[in-house]
């Protein structure tokens, strides 16, 4: 009958292909399927962060090296219910997912987890790394109860002093978690993963480097004295 058939989409496809089931149960995992369909039929789906790229990017990173893709599926286990922090778990998965499409295309020899390390490594061809400390700027906007006046938020990503400021949250990650302090190519990648925080801007780049979404792929563009940060609302690729 007609009411038995299973109507099959977007989200039914990625789960059905995606290799670690048991983790589609997890909290996370829950509040993205559902706020997924949500947006979506709101016309607000965030293409580059929901639930079916996130399914994606883990099916893709598995079929690369099924170890590291386990390692992130513990660390969003492990704080399903810490929104924050399985959020800045998937701006890494974002980051290492674009690298290992220029695996494929030869443009990259590997990439690489070691977490007392850096967030993500990424080794070119001729045998030089990049060390990618990544982190998302996630702001938690006051939503106005029913009845009242809307809440309009002014977030300022781009300037010296502000709590929001990009400057102020790199120099608290490097001072609080002694990160990109080791002689070597360090690269800063932030997410910005709400649209309404870049205003004026969707790209901002700092640092040598060819005009490019990501640190550079050739060494002999690169500088280990030099940071280079990407922002660009919900994707680095």
């Amino acid at each position: 009958s007609m009411s038995a058939i299973k109507v099959s989409d977007a989200v039914t496809d990625a789960e059905r292909r995606f290799p670690m089931k048991p983790l589609l149960q997890c909290d996370y995992f829950v509040k993205y399927r559902g706020a997924y369909y949500q947006t979506r039929d709101m016309g607000l789906l965030n293409p580059y962060r929901n639930y079916v790229a996130l399914l994606t990017s883990l099916s893709e990173i598995y079929a690369y090296n099924e170890q590291h893709a386990r390692s992130f599926a513990k660390r969003l286990k492990t704080n399903a219910s810490d929104f924050g922090n399985c959020e800045a778990v998937f701006a890494e998965i974002i980051v290492y997912r674009h690298y290992v499409r220029a695996v494929h295309e030869d443009l990259v020899r590997r990439v690489e987890l070691h977490e007392s390390e850096a967030d993500v490594i990424v080794e070119r061809p001729d045998g030089s790394r990049m060390f990618l400390e990544v982190f998302c700027v996630n702001p938690d906007f006051p939503v106005a109860e029913r009845g009242e006046k809307p809440i309009v938020n002014d977030v300022r990503t781009h300037t010296q002093d502000a709590m929001a400021s990009i400057r102020r949250k790199l120099l608290r990650k490097i001072k609080k978690q002694k990160q990109m302090t080791t002689p070597r190519e360090n690269y800063a990648v932030i997410e910005l993963n709400n649209p309404t925080i870049a205003g004026d801007f969707s790209v901002l780049m700092i640092g040598a480097g060819p005009s490019s979404m990501t640190p550079p792929l050739d060494s002999s563009t690169a500088s280990s004295t030099s940071a280079w940060v990407t922002i660009r609302p919900g994707s680095t690729c």
